[in-house]
């Protein structure tokens, strides 16, 4: 049997599984840590081995669930590939329905960190005043985005600032996504 080690982890002449041994590891790493680079680089190392090693050599009854379906992992994955949730853009009512900035404007005023694309959000009204950024699928697409979630959190203008404000609040804020924004509440946005 082939044995694999954690490229992220040093974990000495022990740290060798089975693919499935190296999944089931990774899916335990990146959800009991609390450094957000660990719990990045061990989501994409799941991620890939799904990729990779979708259809295993052993036995069904050994086989990993792909996708964890515990609460105590929501909110704790990382959307892959890297992204970006951006709200609060300004919108003004227009001939029936609602007009925001377009998506090429709001590529323009994150380009400081790199998108590679940005969705404007809509529904039946028109624009929602919510944006998806995409940064890409490679270490710096993480990077860029862990940038983004950063500028955003130091400004007062994170997810935990956006959960807080009631009426009144101004300015984008934005977040890197995770899998509980994935998931949508409403029509208005995120959850």
């Amino acid at each position: 049997m082939v044995r694999y080690k954690c490229p992220f982890c040093s974990s000495g002449r022990k740290g060798y599984f089975s693919i499935n041994g190296l999944l089931r590891r990774a899916w335990i790493v990146a959800g009991a840590s609390t450094n957000s680079g660990v719990k990045a680089t061990h989501s994409a190392l799941i991620k890939h081995l799904n990729n990779s090693h979708g259809k295993s050599s052993e036995p069904q009854s050994q086989q990993v669930a792909m996708e964890p379906r515990l609460p105590e992992y929501r909110g704790k994955q990382y959307v892959w590939p890297w992204m970006g949730v951006l709200v609060n853009v300004p919108t003004k009512w227009e001939d029936g329905h609602r007009v925001g900035a377009s998506a090429a404007r709001l590529k323009e005023q994150l380009s400081h960190f790199r998108p590679l694309k940005v969705t404007a959000l809509w529904n039946a009204r028109g624009h929602t005043g919510t944006a998806i950024t995409e940064f890409g699928n490679d270490w710096s697409g993480f990077e860029n985005a862990r940038a983004f979630g950063s500028y955003f959190m130091a400004e007062g203008h994170g997810k935990t600032d956006w959960k807080k404000k009631k009426n009144g609040y101004s300015g984008l804020f934005g977040w890197v996504a995770m899998d509980e924004d994935y998931i949508f509440q409403d029509q208005q946005g995120p959850a």
